[in-house]
């Protein structure tokens, strides 16, 4: 006679290699089954499971690490023992023209970069495999923060998000800006497109991101992924410890999503970056060896969330990016730069030393970008 009844065993096999997002949702089938993330021998099984599915890429991927603002090096190697370092693009005139990355991630291998003169911010798109670069046009504006940068896949095309804020005094002769009684500017969104090199206005303002808040978590705190441009906003200090948002933005569709930040994400230094294909958040606290990774199941779910990793590291250092197969990089007390293998928790030596900025309260500045050589974006 058949049977319908499957083997717990056989059943946590199955379930330990689904996504976030589906187990969540199967816990309510079975009793035994709403308690697995409690369950230490599942959890070990579905860590292993979450970690040996990287995304695949080819010889022709590399690390790039900024380690002092203006320090570039590309890594490859299985133990990125092969380092070159890389000369910065000047697009302008001026002699003493020097870009910041913006820490967004690469787009298929492109990056956004900037950098603040007396004309405005300045925004420039830069493909170091082919050493060419796209000046995007500027527009007027008092204060200009950028938000996100990515690859439209649906329409192939590269795109740029910012918040362009104007005084007040401007209003009359700007009334397509959104106008906040309460505030002392005008501010509006604006999306630019490598296709038509035009910005244009985002009909809405972007739902619970005050760029202005300035956080006490000090890490990179937006990346790419898939066709959106996800960023952390609003900290709040006080009776709450930490009240926080993940902004999700889709490029083809021009839709926001908003993802509360869950609760135990109450420490000193945090990452957003993208971990195995997930959207992850990984938080340390200040002089510690442990560090947290709580990955992301569903977008817009706050119940979604998991903190699937606790780590106890061999050196003391804040996390500063996570490589192609899953490597915590971390820039130590003595700001070496070292990596973190999550399976076999060893720590190697990068033979790279890092910087830290004395306004950001001792914290690192260096970070890691996954680059995917592109021949094919020509700008």
């Amino acid at each position: 006679m058949a049977s319908n009844y499957i083997h717990d065993d056989v059943a946590f096999s199955i379930l330990s290699k689904l996504p976030i997002k589906s187990l969540k949702r199967f816990r309510c089938v079975h009793k035994s089954w709403s308690l697995l993330f409690e369950d230490s021998r599942f959890m070990t099984k579905y860590r292993n499971n979450f970690l040996s599915n990287t995304p695949s890429y080819d010889g022709d991927t590399s690390l790039l690490m900024n380690i002092r603002c203006y320090e570039l090096y590309s890594l490859s190697g299985d133990r990125f023992e092969n380092k070159v370092k890389l000369n910065w693009p000047n697009p302008f005139s001026e002699g003493n023209s020097r870009f910041n990355i913006c820490c967004f991630g690469s787009a298929n291998g492109i990056l956004c970069l900037s950098y603040n003169n007396y004309g405005g911010r300045r925004i420039v798109l830069w493909n170091p495999t082919t050493e060419k670069f796209k000046v995007i046009p500027p527009k007027f504006g008092v204060s200009v923060t950028l938000y996100g940068f990515g690859y439209d896949n649906v329409a192939d095309d590269y795109k740029v998000i910012r918040q362009v804020k104007l005084p007040t005094i401007f209003h009359r002769l700007n009334k397509d800006i959104l106008f906040d009684k309460d505030s002392f500017f005008l501010h509006c969104w604006e999306i630019y497109s490598l296709r038509s090199n035009l910005w244009k206005k985002l009909d809405f303002n972007m739902p619970n991101c005050n760029t202005d808040i300035v956080s006490s978590l000090n890490g990179h705190l937006q990346v790419y992924m898939n066709g959106m441009c996800h960023r952390v906003c609003e900290y709040y200090k006080g009776r709450e410890p930490f009240v926080g948002n993940l902004v999700s933005f889709d490029l083809n569709k021009e839709t926001v999503s908003v993802t509360s930040i869950p609760s135990h994400v109450t420490l000193d230094w945090t990452q957003l970056t993208a971990l195995n294909g997930s959207i992850a958040l990984v938080s340390s606290t200040k002089k510690a060896t442990l560090f947290h990774i709580s990955i992301l199941g569903e977008i817009g779910v706050k119940e979604s969330w998991i903190k699937l990793f606790i780590v106890e590291q061999p050196c003391v250092g804040f996390p500063i990016g996570v490589g192609m197969k899953g490597e915590i990089f971390i820039q130590n007390i003595d700001d070496e730069i070292v990596w973190f293998d999550l399976t076999t928790k060893m720590i190697k030596e990068l033979g790279l030393k890092g910087k830290r900025m004395e306004f950001l309260s001792g914290y690192p500045i260096a970070n890691v970008t996954i680059i995917i050589k592109n021949l094919a974006c020509t700008f």
